[in-house]
């Protein structure tokens, strides 16, 4: 397009300075981001909360822009210093709309567009007036007259017309996005489109230049005000489509209709703003004054009827949808559909047969049918305002005989003013109310639920029926527990989302499928139950567990004690040692540690429902439960622990021990899905793999486990011999060797010979998988197993060689050659380390004699995700952030270095390294510290290197001896921030590093840009 034609189309833009042909410049496209410009490109310079664009213009013109639009207030900075056409307007964000909308042809005004705003609703009104929209005619004679036009829909969950599928990133897209997407719904024959509108997109002008025929204000309730600040702010967005864009659009040839919902109690006030600016305006909903009215309104379970009285028409209505709400959102929408056509036969038949909007007090039912009428009523909504949510709990509570469950949180990083509020509305409006985790993104959830917690204290001093399970899953898994088949569940908050934000992550996780295997659980007949869970020790009595670990039964401190056979004979569902995470029917292990006594706080173990206490003394203890007394309560759970695993080997469960100074967590994830392939696997979780974790482990084996996968650490000499002891594997796997918790064993060579203790009394089967190079430190001439190593070296058992193409995220190629067969094989994470943790879980496999196929390996490995602090990637903004801090010690960092600078980008990037403190490394601290900080001067392919904590100022020197580059060194993370962001203001698009023990918290890095909303 000429530029001359897009400013005659797009009013507020003027020719500030131009060449000489500025009329005939050809305008190819228009970017309001630096980087993107091509020859051909109209860049806006935007302001930001930020950054300002202004300060890229230089770039920007450098990369062939052909024309630049200003704020009027900095276009004499600019001016006679470009080359090429210098656009001015009062503002460049409230242009941008205009300008876009003329580049596109002004696709909105060939269309039917309604636009749907409101705190809660925006999303199934939008639904329904999509299937409105393109709605077959069921009363036409002519088959081809019956069918419609195809519809088109931009909403938070997709942008979609036709086959076409976009997943939306916001609500309201950008001014370029929507522009282009009408556009594309235009070219592709849509006559009709509903858009959800949301305050954000108003408030930041990206609707400008859209022409509506349709205006949906649903309601008006707290939500945003992290972003808007109050909520006259808020309401004054959402204003603006009644009161700016409908007479804009009424302006450019259309006839708009405002729809106002007047049962909100802002309906008035949103009507007034239509009225003052002479657009139609019809109000609709239960109130005897509104013009569109829903009667003799019916609901059950199954659905809703409603009779629809308007000025001119009546009709009756049939639906799927449930509660007050839809049938308000259904009153809109047929409002809306009636304006734009849509005849009541249609819209009838339509709302006839129209399911629920995903998420949207979703009906969520057990796989078999046979199960369901005995099965309680669950709904998924996305309701995540105390609005939403009392009026999701309003639909459920009269719709079932019994009681109400409801399972919520709040998001972090949102407006925590609602908190409080959600708390009480849950607590109010349900009889069981399980508190739990949304998307806690980079806030603690314990700290979140903290602040729900406030409003439910004001409610219920004792918190009677309100329950706190930080684990979302778990917590929906209760509540359907919970629930008898007169009862109802509803699940709030997420909705459609298939995620769960955490620390700038996106885990999958949607809880409708959770809900659905709950429910299938739940189903199954009691001794099936297990299948996913019961554990082995659910069959232990405590007269079994108390003769398995040398322990004696004590009701002596029981007031009115039961008799002692009918205690003998009960069974704990497992075993817990911290009554933090404690769940009713374990027992409670009482340990001492050298700054506590768990002795001392047992009344704790009575409020969360263990079963029994194991303790090692019985005096003036606070507790009314059973006591099974050992000498010693770490030994005699681990007694207990051995004795499990004894019963399960020799039902045929196999063992399979891990170790190693690095990569035994990665490895040990690998192992679960190679062999959860081919068995049901049960792998140490989290990180319990010490001399208490590995035995609560074993206690915790299911009853149907076929391989155990046992993570085992250390830090010094004889403890890898004495967690062996508790269950020696068939196969038994050293990861690596490094400097890795030398304070505890003193040299490199005492870290080799403990780790080697894994491979103590082996018997003739017993396979040994150990690193190449390691491989005669660790096991001599005499050792009576088989032993498999792994490594690049060509004399590997298993060797591996990498191929090309890895890149920041994942798509690690490699090859794998065993016994003259080769195996190429694919990692979704990046370093050449990992490589060899794969192999090293394949042979875990070749050991056992499992056949090997490259795609079924693959396959697994697909599914590979680390947890956090092991290659997180966060972006914001310029900020591109890998977090790999969880743990450190000289091997790791180096390895994580050589993967984080072989890793390929899209377009080059500065990188820097950041070095955090890497723990437990003894008397050779700074000497090693300045010896990694001197390897990693020596990547070339490292831009600057950031030295953080005790030994910063000696990195930092050994680094800068190597060769030149951008050192810094700080003692705390936090003065790391301002040294970042320069680099970062200067430099654009950046990727850093983060490397360091987990006590170093270098995370925090992460957290100090995202919590200034650095960009």
């Amino acid at each position: 397009m000429k530029l001359a034609k897009l400013l005659a189309q797009a009013d507020g833009i003027s020719l500030h300075a131009a060449t000489s042909d500025a009329s005939a410049v050809e305008i190819d496209a228009i970017t309001f981001d630096s980087r993107r410009v091509e020859p051909g490109t109209l860049f806006v310079a935007l302001h930001g909360a930020a950054m300002d664009g202004h300060d890229f213009i230089e770039g920007a013109q450098a990369a062939g822009a052909a024309a630049i639009l200003v704020d009027r207030a900095r276009a004499a900075d600019f001016e006679g210093r470009l080359d090429c056409p210098l656009l001015v307007a009062e503002h460049t964000r409230q242009a941008l709309g205009p300008l876009s909308a003329a580049f596109f042809g002004h696709p909105a005004d060939d269309l039917y567009l309604a636009g749907v705003t409101g705190t809660n609703g925006k999303t199934t009104i939008s639904w329904i007036l999509d299937a409105l929209f393109s709605a077959e005619d069921p009363q036409s004679a002519d088959a081809s007259a019956q069918k419609s036009a195809p519809s088109g829909l931009l909403g938070t969950i997709e942008y979609r017309w036709g086959a076409h599928r976009e997943v939306a990133k916001n609500t309201t897209p950008e001014s370029l996005v929507i522009q282009r997407v009408l556009a594309d719904m235009r070219r592709d024959g849509v006559e009709r489109v509903a858009m959800e509108v949301s305050s954000h997109g108003l408030a930041t002008y990206r609707l400008g230049g859209t022409h509506f025929d349709a205006a949906v204000f649903s309601n008006f309730t707290q939500d945003h005000l992290d972003f808007h600040g109050d909520m006259d702010t808020y309401r004054e967005a959402k204003g603006r489509l009644f009161n700016r864009l409908l007479p804009a659009s009424k302006k450019a040839g259309k006839d708009p209709v405002a729809i106002i919902n007047l049962d909100d109690p802002a309906g008035d006030w949103f009507a007034e703003q239509a009225r003052a600016a002479q657009v139609k305006t019809f109000t609709y909903g239960q109130s005897s004054k509104a013009d569109w009215r829903a009667t003799e309104v019916e609901q059950t379970l199954h659905g809703t009827r409603f009779l629809v009285r308007a000025p001119d028409e009546s009709f009756r209505i049939r639906s799927k949808l449930m509660g007050e709400f839809n049938v308000s959102n259904m009153l809109a929408a047929i409002i809306a559909a009636r304006s734009a056509g849509v005849s009541q036969a249609q819209i009838q038949a339509t709302l006839a047969e129209l399911e629920a909007v995903p998420g949207r007090m979703q009906r969520v039912e057990a796989t078999s049918a046979d199960a369901r009428a005995a099965q309680p009523a669950v709904f998924v909504d996305y309701a995540h305002t105390p609005d939403a949510l009392l009026r999701a709990l309003e639909t459920v509570r009269p719709l079932t005989d019994g009681r109400v469950v409801v399972v919520f949180g709040c998001g972090g990083d949102r407006d925590r003013q609602k908190r409080g509020p959600m708390g009480r509305v849950g607590v109010e409006g349900a009889d069981v109310a399980i508190i739990t985790t949304d998307n806690p993104r980079n806030e603690s959830p314990e700290a979140i639920i903290d602040e729900i917690l406030v409003g439910v204290d004001e409610v219920v001093a004792d918190r009677v029926g309100v329950c706190v399970e930080v684990d979302r899953a778990r917590a929906i898994k209760k509540a359907i527990d919970l629930a008898g088949p007169n009862d109802a569940v509803l699940i709030a908050g997420k909705g459609h989302e298939n995620y769960q934000e955490r620390d700038g992550e996106r885990i999958p996780f949607d809880d409708v499928e959770f809900a659905r295997a709950a429910l299938d659980a739940k189903a199954l007949p009691q001794e099936q139950v297990g299948q996913n869970a019961p554990k082995r020790i659910a069959s232990w009595s405590l007269a079994k567990i108390a003769e398995a670990i040398g322990g004696r039964l004590c009701l002596d401190h029981i007031e009115d004690a039961p008799a002692p056979e009918s205690v003998a004979a009960l069974c704990p569902v497992g075993v817990s040692s911290d009554t933090r995470t404690l769940e009713a029917g374990e027992l409670f292990v009482a340990l001492r540690g050298e700054n506590f006594d768990a002795h001392d706080f047992l009344g704790r173990a009575d409020q969360g429902g263990a079963i029994a206490i194991l303790v090692d003394r019985v005096d003036a203890l606070d507790t009314q439960l059973p006591l099974v007394v050992v000498e010693d309560t770490l030994a005699g759970m681990s007694r207990l622990g051995h004795a499990i695993w004894n019963e399960a080997r020799d039902a045929g469960m196999r063992t399979i021990n891990v170790t190693g100074s690095n990569g035994k967590t990665t490895v040990k994830e690998m192992l679960a899905l190679l062999w959860g392939a081919r068995a049901r696997v049960f792998a140490t979780p989290g990180n319990l793999n010490n001399h208490i974790g590995v035995p609560l482990v074993l206690c915790a084996i299911p009853a149907d486990c076929e391989r155990l996968i046992l993570e085992m650490g250390a830090n010094g000499p004889g403890e890898i011999s004495q967690l062996l002891a508790l269950a020696p594997g068939e196969a038994r796997v050293v990861t690596s060797i490094g400097l890795a918790h030398i304070e505890g064993f003193g040299s490199l060579d005492g870290i080799r010979r403990a780790k080697s203790e894994i491979f103590e009394n082996p018997s003739a089967d017993t396979a040994a998988i150990l690193p190449f190079s390691e491989s005669s430190n660790l096991v001599g001439p005499d050792f009576a197993g088989r032993c498999f190593t792994v490594g690049f070296e060509a004399g590997a058992d298993l060797r591996v060689e990498l191929l090309d193409g890895a890149d920041a995220r994942g798509a690690l190629g490699f090859t794998m050659a065993h016994a003259g067969q080769e195996y190429t094989l694919h990692l979704p994470i990046p370093g050449t380390h990992h490589a060899l943790n794969a192999a090293t879980a394949i042979a875990t496999l070749i050991a056992a004699g499992e056949a090997i196929d490259a795609p079924a390996l693959n396959g697994a490995l697909a599914k590979l995700a680390l947890p956090a602090g092991r290659w997180r990637i966060v972006e914001q903004g310029d900020y591109y952030f890998i977090d790999d801090a969880y743990n450190a010690n000289p091997s790791s960092t180096i390895a994580s270095v050589q993967a984080f600078v072989s890793s390929a980008t899209e377009e080059p990037s500065p990188r820097v390294v950041i070095l955090g403190e890497m723990r437990e490394l003894g008397a050779e601290a700074a000497r090693l510290h300045c010896e990694v900080a001197a390897k990693v001067a020596e990547f070339a392919q490292v831009d600057a290197l950031v030295c953080v904590g005790e030994f910063a100022q000696q990195m930092a020197e050994a680094a800068s001896k190597v060769r030149t580059l951008e050192v810094a060194a700080f003692e705390d993370v936090e003065a790391v921030g301002p040294w970042l962001k320069y680099i970062v203001d200067q430099r654009g698009l950046t990727r850093i590093l983060l490397k360091a023990s987990r006590g170093a918290r270098l995370e925090r890095v992460i957290d100090l840009v995202v919590a200034t909303g650095e960009k």
